[in-house]
């Protein structure tokens, strides 16, 4: 008769989410319904500018509810679940382990000047500025460092008719802290 009420398995709905870390949708959600029990995993997805962040598979284990339904008995809400993926976005071509050294320079030209040098160095694209270490020392024991956002820089304060070793490199600033190059080749040259 259809005045009997039936036993019968409830529906559940699944709401798979993938936001990122602020809880922002970044993929559309998907959905899937049934009826009855459900055991097994959800695996993330991979997102193009994103990784995840924690699990990449969820479990989901739905019971066998059963629940009563008839004419006069609307059939109970459907047992939901939602997971939740979550992702922190990637810089693009940027790998933050990746070790970035900027380009050498080299020694052009030093003009010997009266107790002074002056350097001309070779200019380098995308650099925060140049340092140039100068002794009297061929070994640079006792050197000093001049650091200069141009690649055309004065030392003073030198000795008069003194001979002086000199090379020079670059640097950059990345995460707050200074990247140099490699040393450039040494040259000398006698002050005035």
């Amino acid at each position: 008769s259809t005045s009997q009420n039936s036993l019968v398995p409830q529906k559940y709905l699944i709401t798979v989410k993938y936001e990122d870390e602020n809880g922002v949708e970044i993929h559309k959600s998907k959905e899937y319904s049934g009826r009855g029990s459900l055991c097994g995993t959800e695996k993330a997805i991979d997102i193009e500018g994103y990784e995840i962040v924690g699990d990449k598979e969820k479990k989901i284990d739905i019971p066998n509810n059963i629940v009563v339904v008839g004419p006069n008995l609307p059939e109970p809400e459907p047992h939901k679940e939602v997971i939740v993926f979550k992702y922190k976005k990637v810089l693009s071509g940027e790998d933050p382990k990746k070790d970035v050294t900027p380009a050498a320079t080299s020694i052009k030209r030093i003009k010997a000047q009266k107790k002074s040098l002056k350097v001309t160095l070779k200019k380098v694209k995308d650099v925060k500025g140049y340092q140039v270490s100068y002794s009297t020392s061929k070994k640079f024991k006792k050197c000093k460092t001049k650091t200069s956002t141009k690649n055309v820089l004065t030392i003073k304060k030198l000795k008069s008719k003194k001979k002086y070793y000199l090379k020079a490199r670059t640097y950059i600033v990345n995460d707050g802290k200074n990247v140099t190059s490699a040393w450039s080749k040494t040259k000398s040259k006698k002050t005035k």
